[in-house]
């Protein structure tokens, strides 16, 4: 098994940094996004809306065991 971990080249830290950093801008547009479009579909709810059925366009589901 050692010679196996052995075997397996250290990564360059700056590299793995670099990719991270990456990684975590193209998450961080993603989320931007999503919430816009989010923020854009609540806000074009009918605030006098009050079933589930008026906002999800779908009744919740009853519980069959109550």
């Amino acid at each position: 098994m050692t010679e196996l971990a052995g075997a397996v080249p250290r990564p360059d830290p700056a590299a793995v940094r670099a990719e991270l950093d990456g990684l975590a801008a193209v998450l961080e547009s993603h989320f931007t996004y999503e919430e816009k479009k989010l923020v854009a579909a609540l806000n074009a709810l009918d605030p006098t809306s009050a079933s589930t059925a008026d906002l999800l366009g779908l009744p919740l589901p009853t519980d069959p065991s109550g």
